[in-house]
């Protein structure tokens, strides 16, 4: 008897989709505070990032022309910077959308979204600083973006 009480919900839920996607389980809303804090600590590491651009040191009289042009940039640099922390802000403040989803599908889209929006801003600001700092070419198709970041930045 009892294993048929256990049964019962999991059946009816693979029988009844609109069953399963009603019910938004403590387990769900636990998985979703796991990606809002693993966003949050992505948030902190690419905030710290910007101390890389700011300690970017003057170069000397016989240092390359490629550090000379990287320290020149400097300041548009850190312009570009925060313009798309701010983004970044704007995105990882999307964890109140989170919380208060009301269904399954709605939790699981807002969630991948979220994630999907954390690890883009925080892997191209983190590349964004080894370009401004080091500059190391990166993919194909970075510079081009850096670089119409940069133009953004130089109108604003």
């Amino acid at each position: 008897m009892k294993k048929i009480l256990v049964a019962a919900p999991l059946l009816m839920s693979l029988i009844s989709p609109v069953f399963a996607a009603g019910e938004i389980t403590p387990e769900m809303r636990a998985g979703a505070e796991e990606v809002i804090q693993s966003c949050e600590k992505s948030y902190q590491n690419t905030k710290d990032q910007r101390v890389r651009l700011s300690n970017l040191k003057k170069p000397t009289f016989l240092s390359s022309k490629k550090k000379k042009e990287l320290y020149k940039n400097k300041e548009l640099n850190l312009k570009v910077f925060d313009i798309q922390f701010g983004e970044f802000t704007i995105i990882t403040n999307e964890k109140i959308a989170i919380r208060t989803v009301k269904t399954v599908p709605e939790l699981k889209s807002t969630i991948e979204a979220y994630s999907s929006n954390c690890t883009r801003f925080s892997a191209g600001i983190a590349n964004f600083v080894e370009w401004a700092v080091g500059g190391e070419k990166l993919r194909p198709g970075f510079d081009t973006i850096y670089k119409d970041w940069q133009a953004e930045a130089r109108k604003k």
